[in-house]
């Protein structure tokens, strides 16, 4: 990842597809079974494939962060937006399924699962 987009490589460097796209390179991918989570000026949904470019899938700015890493647990994606809003989404179809205000603050470490939670 960097500030032109995503590029996936297979080893001796050669290039297997690449995403090209704008925005937040802070957060880290996420691998979601056949799917990656990557953060641009929202969060998109890639599914990669041989073609030289991945499928987007979905996209969507009620994911956007600043600095956090979203997280995907039992197909729902986690993700919380600097000013303190923890929203919850259809990792099949990025749709909010709630969203959260947390304490007063800014938030800038991303959401983790612990045993289910």
């Amino acid at each position: 990842m960097n500030a032109k987009g995503l590029i996936a490589t297979m080893p001796k460097r050669k290039k297997r597809w690449s995403y090209v796209c704008e925005g937040n390179t802070i957060p880290t991918p996420v691998v979601m079974d056949d799917r990656i989570l990557l953060m641009t000026k929202g969060l998109v949904c890639l599914r990669p494939s041989d073609s030289g470019k991945p499928e987007v899938l979905w996209e969507s700015q009620k994911l956007a962060s600043g600095a956090c890493t979203p997280v995907a647990y039992q197909e729902r994606v986690y993700n919380v937006a600097s000013p303190g809003v923890l929203t919850c989404a259809d990792a099949k179809t990025g749709k909010e399924i709630w969203k959260e205000r947390l304490a007063k603050g800014g938030y800038w470490a991303s959401p983790i699962v612990v045993e289910g939670e």
